[in-house]
């Protein structure tokens, strides 16, 4: 007899031991994410919803009820609370990234009664009459610690949670977990936290939040989002479709598909909001071969397209969403531009160079989206020194004509995102572009004496620019100091104003120039642009110089009686004199005039070249037997020799001027 007590016990024991226990533990999780937001701009993600612990009281204040079920806060029944929910980050190694924890608030108003906790088969009046203690009511329905069927309100559930995504996310699966805590959890069982469960989130088409994926730094994994639930509640009463006739039972453990989501359903004492009811089915014949008694005498297809014939209904708070992954995202670095480290190329004189620098995906962002644009700087410069032979005393043109363009395109992402506003936060005005360190043989030249015109036009994506630097006129002593500065807007002709240079015989002037700050882009931006926070575009803008190879050079020739040698800077001196008869009307009657005469047809050169006829110290009216006469005294007079007035009276020459 006693070894078939022992033996009882012992088969007692192995029943315990293996048979899957069902019922719902204190501290089982019953939640539901109803908003997961993107910012890309902030690099944050948030969570939002609902969390409550089983067979818990949790409640803040807990009010006597009125009439239809609001709280009467004149009247306070009981105190507790401190609801606390955490959501912690793990890469797809189990690697702990982060957690983030919050108070449950009262902001959505989710506040469960029994009818969301258990079963509720009684009218709502007596309800409430239970719940108060009135009307000769049992107080078991009361508020009481120790009692699971507390009817209690589940208070200040709601809750939102925000991670800031930084370098420890990038390039990394994520997914989360969820666990949560009050007052009666710990006292009842002594832990701090419940366990950690798999967050999982209702997929958008059965009743999930709205997931905006226009995101460029943060991926939505497909197929982490499920159509499934775990029903939790042990003895919840779940109805039909129609939500009035009893359906069947719902039992712990069991896995549904959901069917439809009423997000307008009645869900809750008071103004609770947006908990609303799942209607469920089963499908397949793994989860149909369930019990017959629970669906209350309905069928159920085993055909994987088939469903049960009778939709039964849960409270939302009944289930909990059920997958075999968690939710989980891809964390991608946002697109840098990356750093050009190229040198820019000193400019030849008389030639056109380009820089360009290209940022091919740069991530940018709008209020709280994103988009992939491209960038290209485009730098055209072009210059001019005319002529390059003179001599001593001559004048030279100088100029440097700078044109930018600054284009952005889109790449990819949301197309909210206004390229044009990108385009403006970046680009600069020409304010900070300038030609400087401008020196021409020992000479520096004030950057005064140099004239810039600039001009800006925008599009929807570029920005064009426009620069032209040139000499005003000007006579340079031997000490580089200015003589004559003609700024009169008469004889402002852009560049084709000459400097003049010093009558001391110098064999070889080279001009330098730099052209300064050519980057038309933000710096501060480009370095939160770049890679490493640095300025993408890099430092090739910020000087241009003109070249040392020779095509900077200005050969000068000295002018004195003697033999043309034909090289600039030799011990031969000579005179030389171009003599050529020209209709002042018609100045180039065989060509078009050359660069250096553009301004001619607008009247400024034929005005002042008819004005120095006015004013000239020395005149001589020179004809065909004028000349002959002037060759015949050149061929028997020593030039060393000359004589200014025996060459008047054997040439004939009159001399007329103001001198």
């Amino acid at each position: 007899m006693r070894r078939i007590k022992w033996l009882c016990v012992a088969f007692t024991v192995f029943l315990l031991l293996t048979v899957p226990c069902v019922k719902a533990a204190v501290g089982d999780l019953r939640y539901q994410i109803t908003g997961f937001s993107i910012n890309d701009a902030n690099k944050t993600i948030t969570f939002k919803g609902w969390v409550f612990i089983h067979q818990t009281n949790n409640f803040n204040t807990i009010y006597k009820l009125d009439s239809n079920g609001s709280d009467n806060t004149s009247t306070v029944v009981v105190s507790n609370g401190g609801q606390k929910i955490k959501i912690t980050a793990y890469d797809d190694n189990g690697n702990y990234i982060t957690s983030r924890t919050a108070d449950g608030s009262s902001e959505k108003n989710y506040n469960f009664t029994k009818r969301m906790y258990y079963r509720y088969d009684n009218t709502y009046n007596h309800f409430i009459a239970e719940y108060n203690q009135e009307n000769g009511t049992p107080g078991n329905m009361q508020c009481d610690n120790n009692n699971i069927k507390s009817n209690c309100y589940y208070k200040d559930l709601y809750f939102e949670i925000t991670f800031a995504i930084d370098e420890n996310w990038y390039n990394k699966n994520i997914n989360f977990t969820i666990s949560a805590t009050n007052n009666d959890y710990t006292v009842k069982t002594g832990r701090s936290w419940t366990s950690e469960e798999k967050l999982h989130i209702i997929s958008k088409d059965y009743g999930g939040p709205n997931i905006n994926n226009n995101s460029q730094i943060v991926e939505i994994k497909k197929n982490t989002t499920t159509n499934k639930v775990k029903f939790l509640a042990e003895t919840a009463t779940v109805k039909n479709l129609s939500w009035n006739e009893i359906g069947g039972y719902g039992y712990p453990g069991d896995i549904f598909l959901i069917r439809y989501y009423d997000n307008n359903g009645d869900s809750g004492i008071g103004n609770t909001e947006g908990v609303g009811r799942y209607f469920l089915y089963s499908r397949g014949k793994d989860l149909c071969n369930l019990p017959g008694d629970k669906w209350a005498g309905k069928s159920c297809w085993y055909g994987s397209d088939k469903v049960t014939s009778n939709i039964i209904g849960a409270w939302s708070s009944w289930v909990i969403p059920y997958g075999d992954t968690s939710f989980t995202i891809n964390v991608i670095n946002e697109k840098k531009c990356p750093i050009d480290n190229s040198n820019s190329e000193p400019l030849s004189c008389n030639n056109t160079q380009k820089i360009v620098s290209e940022c091919d995906e740069l991530t940018v962002y709008d209020g709280g989206e994103s988009a992939i644009v491209s960038i290209k700087q485009t730098g055209t410069i072009a210059n001019l020194l005319s002529p390059t032979e003179i001599y001593n005393g001559g004048g030279i043109k100088f100029g440097l004509l700078y044109y930018n363009r600054v284009e952005f395109n889109y790449v990819s992402g949301s197309r909210n995102v206004n390229i044009t506003d990108i385009m403006n936060k970046r680009v600069i005005g020409y304010e900070n572009i300038t030609l400087d360190k401008i020196k021409i043989g020992n000479i520096d030249v004030d950057s005064s004496y140099i004239k810039r015109e600039c001009t800006q036009k925008k599009g929807n994506n570029y920005v064009d620019t426009i620069c032209l630097f040139h000499f005003t006129p000007q006579i340079v002593a031997e000490d580089g100091s200015i003589i004559k500065d003609d700024v009169d807007a008469k004889y402002d002709l852009g560049i084709n104003n000459k400097y003049y240079l010093p009558l001391d015989y110098v064999p070889v002037y080279r001009v330098s120039a730099s052209l300064m700050n050519a980057s038309l882009l933000k710096e501060q931006q480009a370095k939160s642009d770049g890679k490493d926070n640095k300025v993408w575009y890099g430092n090739k803008w910020n000087e241009i110089s003109l070249a040392s190879d020779g095509s900077c050079d200005i050969n000068v020739y000295k002018l004195g009686p003697g033999s043309d040698s034909g090289e600039s800077g030799g011990s031969r001196i000579i005179y030389k004199f171009v003599y050529r008869p020209i209709d002042l009307n018609n100045p180039f009657p065989n060509r078009n005039a050359g660069l250096n005469w553009y301004t001619w047809y607008n009247g400024a050169n034929i005005d002042r070249l008819k004005n120095s006829y006015d004013n000239l110290d020395y005149s001589i009216l020179i004809s065909n037997d004028k000349i002959n006469k002037i060759k015949k005294y050149n061929s028997s007079t020593n030039y060393f020799n000359f004589d200014f007035d025996k060459f008047i009276n054997e040439t004939g020459l009159k001399v007329g001027g103001n001198s």
